[in-house]
């Protein structure tokens, strides 16, 4: 059961999580080897007083103390967070492209999350259900093997097989680069679908071995409780038990997985988002990283780790208010 004090202790728990990983931030960027205005002074052959000029401009001139007062003050003290001026994209501001980017990851991930648990939570229950078979000694090796394998390994493979030898997805884009929708419709919605396929595909090959296992285990300990071997002795039908029975009661840890992966898979979605140029924040982010752009960077890092502490909160919270026998 859920205590006032519980949820005040895991709330001040990841706000403290949160400013150290805002001050991460800021520092990880800058341990990088080069400058943005080295980069932009070697790419295109600036002289001198312009790339002074870009120093200031960006504010990279300022100790770095100030900057790093300036970057706190204006991300955790103003509404929306700050991030300044992308250098990379100048003059568009940070916000601006993160407020472009999150949506797609946001629809990727959440389509990718949802049959991600449904096709780990299936397999579970089948491998347990049917243990000791070459079912479950297949449905088991293979998730182990999928537990292996990076997403863009899986990314590049379904582009190899679908995108180029079969020809029936696009591997690129998030919609046709011909089409013009005005808003939201229903042919919009459709070709975002259509093009967020193989990412989708590929995110929930590449999660669902961790449902798999963890139902599996949670299941076959479900199944050898007294209830269950009562249940079988009343004659209550297999199917009626393996639904009913055990698999309510396994589900219960892989709810608190749904919800930490849901934070987690952000970091499947850059590669992902990289290989099929999606333009959600994995792909921004591997943009800014490549063009040493300090604030994107800081921006993306900044939504990450918001996911992340956030999705941590919620499965302490969910866990508690799933389980009854849990007290705080």
């Amino acid at each position: 059961m859920i205590t006032a004090r519980y949820l005040i202790k895991r709330t001040f728990n990841a706000l403290a999580a949160f400013v150290i990983a805002v001050v991460f931030i800021f520092i990880i960027p800058r341990l990088m080897p080069g400058s943005p205005t080295d980069q932009f002074a070697s790419q295109y052959r600036l002289p001198a007083p312009v790339v002074a000029e870009l120093k200031t401009r960006f504010g990279l001139d300022k100790p770095i103390e100030t900057q790093f007062v300036l970057y706190v003050k204006n991300v955790l003290l103003t509404f929306p967070p700050d991030f300044g001026l992308s250098y990379n994209f100048y003059p568009a501001t940070v916000w601006s492209l993160l407020v472009y980017a999150l949506p797609w990851t946001i629809f990727l991930l959440g389509v990718s999350s949802i049959l991600t648990a449904i096709l780990g939570v299936a397999l579970g229950m089948i491998s347990a259900w049917y243990r000791g078979s070459k079912l479950e000694a297949f449905i088991s090796s293979s998730s182990m093997f999928m537990l292996s394998v990076p997403f863009f390994w899986v990314a590049m493979i379904l582009v190899l097989i679908f995108g180029v030898f079969l020809r029936w997805f696009p591997f690129s884009g998030a919609v046709s680069p011909s089409a013009v929708y005005r808003g939201f419709s229903i042919s919009f919605l459709l070709d975002a679908l259509y093009h967020a396929i193989l990412p989708i595909l590929t995110l929930t090959i590449g999660s669902f071995a961790s449902y798999t296992l963890i139902m599996k285990d949670n299941m076959m300990a479900t199944l050898s409780e007294d209830y269950i071997l009562t249940a079988e002795a009343k004659g209550v039908r297999k199917e009626d038990i393996m639904v009913k029975h055990a698999a309510r009661n396994a589900v219960l840890p892989v709810m608190t997985l749904f919800v930490l992966r849901v934070g987690f898979m952000v970091g499947g979605s850059i590669l992902t988002e990289t290989v099929f140029s999606y333009p959600g924040i994995g792909l921004l982010l591997y943009n800014a990283v490549t063009g040493l752009d300090y604030p994107l960077i800081q921006g993306a890092f900044f939504v990450l780790a918001f996911t992340v502490i956030l999705s941590t909160l919620v499965a302490d919270v969910l866990y508690t208010i799933l389980d009854p026998r849990i007290r705080y």
